[in-house]
């Protein structure tokens, strides 16, 4: 029974013989393959093996994609250029995508950037209201001070002039009463002559 691989009629087993290493390709998977012992083909049917006892079908229309395949040198090269220019296309588009990318990357950063200066210079503020608010407790720390020395300095000064008016005092009271004494010295012999 002859077997049909793309429409042509091969002979049965025993009356053709092939090259060794020889593959033909029959539709859908189906597979002849040449014996290195016996130099005859051997029919494998990967999938949908043909009907031995049906006669046989007649040779199948080329399929739309087999008409497409360029049959010229001319129509090869133009069919090679199509695929260069996609190639082109496609890897033009990759690169565009990459490009889109790292700009957006580059963006993220830079905002990143811009908010971590934000934050530093935040906190540069922060330390200098700390360093103001510091200095100005340092300066109302020697205000005290300095006001704590003069009411110090004028307790000294009252305890001194209370110092000198008491002497003064005992001094008054002191020529008082050699005062009195000289009087009373002097009234004594009045007294005796009356």
């Amino acid at each position: 029974m002859p077997i049909l691989i793309d429409g042509a009629v091969l002979p049965t087993d025993g009356e053709r013989r092939l090259g060794e290493g020889d593959l033909i390709i029959l539709k859908k998977g189906d597979l002849i393959k040449v014996d290195a012992k016996t130099m005859t083909y051997l029919a494998f049917f990967v999938s949908n093996p043909p009907d031995r006892s049906a006669p046989p079908q007649p040779s199948p229309q080329p399929s739309p994609q087999q008409l497409l395949q360029p049959s010229t040198p001319e129509q090869q090269l133009q069919q090679l250029q199509l695929q260069l220019q996609e190639l082109q296309r496609q890897r033009q588009e990759r690169l565009q995508l990459q490009q889109l990318q790292l700009q957006q990357l580059q963006l993220q950063q830079l905002q990143q950037q811009q908010l971590l200066l934000q934050q530093q210079q935040q906190l540069l503020q922060q330390m200098h209201d700390a360093l103001k608010g510091v200095a100005s407790l340092q300066e109302k720390r020697l205000e005290l001070e300095r006001q704590r020395q003069q009411i110090q300095q004028r307790q000294q000064q009252q305890l001194l002039q209370q110092q000198q008016v008491h002497e003064a005092s005992k001094g008054v009271d002191l020529l008082l009463r050699e005062k009195r004494l000289e009087l009373q010295q002097q009234l004594w012999p009045l007294v005796f002559e009356l």
